[in-house]
């Protein structure tokens, strides 16, 4: 931890979210060290399975034991990344990236205040604190300390790592609206029914990380909650120069691939009913060589055009309408107007409001 900068304590309110990353069931903490707004360190056991957890220097360690040798490489990757970064995140490519990319998201998760987000992926805290700006309340998970470490750091100031604009009127110390996470993504498990909101801007490794992570998603949203994600776009001049849909970023690097927008809905539609996608931050030769405002212009411009949006480097997509597990016994709504009737004429005959074997609530 940077010096004078003080250690992560985690919110006791969000305790009661988190579940084993293993069967799903309630963790039980103890041997508890508290600090001034939270836990400083605390033992995690697992109800079922006894598995064990811990908190340390205020970060849950969920991470897991038998981690891929891809997720080892990026995770030894983003901590090198991150513990270097300085005033502004290692996701932000420049000014005028930011500025192009940044809105759309922040209109697609729509941010109601003390909606409670869980957010995968969230680096040192680009959009994680410009949701907190917004009133959220968040659960941000990466797979590198490091990282997590470095958005601490910066929740104190509350000020985002990106040189979009920010109000200072907005910024505060956030430290007691955020739990940290150290998890691989695909590996998380929350309480069912809790979030508002999840973000996710995590290219995971392969098709059984991202359906384990959609049904992760899918189980914890509340049902009018949604799911902002991204990942990176198939877009117009990789299908036309014919390049591969897996790469790296550079030689080395983190393993990308590259998603059409059949693919996106293919994989997300057996958790979620609704799934809207669109391209954004569209690669425009020469645009860094004129003025940021009628870059802007002409990025959003691009964007908003039928043909030339999938020019756009990012795909974009909201899924709404979580597919829950159907739990016995849980009644529905219902009408009103049929079940109080129904009762009426049931105990006109002298019975119990009892359709079949089932009894009807009214």
């Amino acid at each position: 931890m940077t010096q004078g900068i003080e250690a992560p304590e985690f919110p006791r309110d969000m305790l009661d979210f988190l579940r084993c990353s293993k069967d799903g069931e309630v963790l039980v903490t103890s041997d508890e060290v508290c600090g001034v707004m939270g836990i400083s360190s605390a033992k995690l056991t697992c109800s079922k399975c006894q598995s064990k957890f811990a908190i340390s220097d205020g970060i849950a360690r969920l991470i897991s034991s038998d981690a891929s040798d891809e997720d080892a490489h990026e995770m030894a990757l983003r901590d090198t990344e991150y513990a270097e970064a300085s005033d502004y995140s290692p996701c932000s490519r420049s000014e005028l990236s930011d500025f192009i990319e940044i809105p759309p998201f922040l209109r697609a998760i729509d941010i109601k205040r003390n909606n409670l987000i869980m957010e995968v992926g969230c680096g040192d805290g680009r959009f994680t604190l410009l949701m907190l700006q917004r009133g959220a309340r968040i659960i941000a998970i990466d797979i590198s300390v490091n990282a997590l470490k470095k958005l601490n750091e910066r929740l104190k100031t509350g000020r985002a790592p990106t040189p979009y604009p920010q109000n200072e009127a907005l910024m505060k110390d956030f430290r007691s609206r955020v739990a940290l996470i150290h998890s691989d993504a695909s590996k998380v498990r929350l309480a069912p029914l809790v979030l508002d909101r999840t973000l996710s801007t995590t290219p995971l490794d392969s098709r059984e990380q991202r359906t384990a992570l959609y049904r992760t998603i899918s189980e914890s949203l509340k049902p009018d909650g949604w799911f902002v994600g991204s990942t990176e776009y198939d877009d117009l001049f990789r299908r036309a120069l014919g390049l591969p849909t897996g790469t790296r970023y550079e030689a080395g690097g983190i393993f990308i691939e590259h998603f059409g927008i059949d693919k996106i809905k293919r994989e997300t539609g057996a958790y979620f009913g609704k799934v809207k996608c669109w391209p954004v931050r569209p690669r425009v030769p020469l645009v860094h060589r004129i003025s940021p405002k009628v870059g802007i212009m002409i990025c959003n411009l691009i964007s908003s055009l039928p043909l030339l949006r999938h020019a756009g480097e990012i795909l974009l997509f909201r899924a709404s309408a979580p597919v829950h597990v159907e739990v016995e016994g849980t009644h529905r709504r219902g009408s009103a107007i049929v079940k109080r009737l129904f009762s009426l004429y049931s105990r006109s005959v002298g019975k119990e409001p009892i359709w079949r074997w089932e009894k009807v609530k009214v």
